[in-house]
């Protein structure tokens, strides 16, 4: 199991980097905010439960993935102060929009606007060996149907701009960026 979490807590420079802080003085004042780091996964869960036939010809995998949701303190929209500050309008093809609103909700900081909830997710995979060099295998993912979002696709939202972009104020648009329902693959693996 993989656990990592972080946010950057009083990330001042020693005295010793005096001449790169007069080179790039901004660099003081980002790094010296206390914000969260949106690189971070929300904690992650694998189990898995798998058997393999003694003759190595076959086996049953199932892996059950639990993942925590992303929490509103851990997230960070760097495009509040557009948003918020400057009161900028979203244009859509009806009416103007104050684009201080995100999926209904009033926007108040700089939390990230979407945000994954709390998912599990089965999988189910087979091998067969009939030889030694092939294997079949053939899976079923996401076997009970869930519809989720994941925090990679969540952080790669953007409401300005035409690539990843989501109505901002009503969330439209959103559905396209969940993880796929139930599917299934096959794969043939020759080795020689």
């Amino acid at each position: 199991m993989t656990y990592q979490k972080g946010r950057i807590k009083d990330n001042k420079l020693r005295s010793g980097y005096a001449e790169f802080l007069k080179l790039n003085p901004q660099y003081t004042a980002i790094a010296s905010q206390d914000q969260p780091m949106n690189a971070l996964q929300p904690t992650t869960s694998v189990y898995n439960i798998g058997y393999d036939a003694p003759s190595q010809k076959w086996g049953v995998d199932m892996y059950i993935t639990d993942v925590a949701a992303k929490k509103a303190k851990d997230s960070f929209n760097s495009q509040w102060t557009s948003m918020v500050a400057r009161k900028e309008k979203q244009y859509t093809t009806i009416e103007k929009k104050e684009a201080s609103k995100a999926n209904g909700k009033e926007v108040k900081d700089s939390r990230g606007l979407w945000r994954n909830n709390r998912y599990t997710v089965i999988d189910t995979i087979a091998y067969w060996k009939p030889i030694k060099n092939l294997t079949f295998t053939a899976g079923v993912y996401n076997l009970t149907n869930k519809k989720y979002l994941t925090w990679d696709s969540a952080r790669s939202i953007r409401h300005l701009g035409t690539i990843n972009r989501v109505e901002t104020a009503t969330g439209k648009g959103l559905n396209r960026f969940y993880a796929p329902g139930r599917n299934y693959r096959m794969s043939v693996q020759f080795e020689f």
